[in-house]
């Protein structure tokens, strides 16, 4: 009897002490800590495959664009339906002089379609595609 209500009890004390799959650290800025904590474990892999891989840093930027600093949400207006779209990456480092300073850095990244995430999304869900 010991023995199963040891068993039980370690049991319990692992389910409720899970490693639940932490939310990119960018992600930090639009969600609170609530909303977070009670967010489902594939919303999560969601918001995390839009921060990992919903973008593609061209061959002459890498190695001069570090992905993780990257606040994918900046450009989600420019994200196009059914092709990627192009998108100058803001230089957050300088301050802009007019309003019409656009005060891009000069280089650029590839947004996947707004297709090709939903499909993504859909994997997720389905257990296709395993996102940490």
């Amino acid at each position: 009897m010991k023995r199963y209500v040891f068993v039980v009890i370690l049991l319990m004390s692992t389910g409720l002490f899970a490693q639940k799959i932490q939310i990119d650290k960018r992600a930090l800025n639009y969600y609170s800590k609530e909303e977070i904590q009670s967010m489902p474990e594939s919303k999560i892999k969601k918001i995390n495959y839009l921060y990992k891989y919903s973008f593609i840093i061209p061959d002459e930027f890498k190695g001069q664009i570090d992905p993780n600093s990257i606040d994918i949400r900046k450009y989600a207006r420019y994200r196009k339906l059914n092709e990627m779209a192009k998108v100058y990456l803001i230089d957050d480092t300088k301050e802009p002089k007019a309003e019409s300073d656009y005060n891009l850095s000069g280089k650029y990244i590839y947004l996947i379609s707004i297709e090709d995430l939903r499909d993504a999304y859909d994997k997720i869900d389905a257990g296709l595609i395993d996102v940490k």
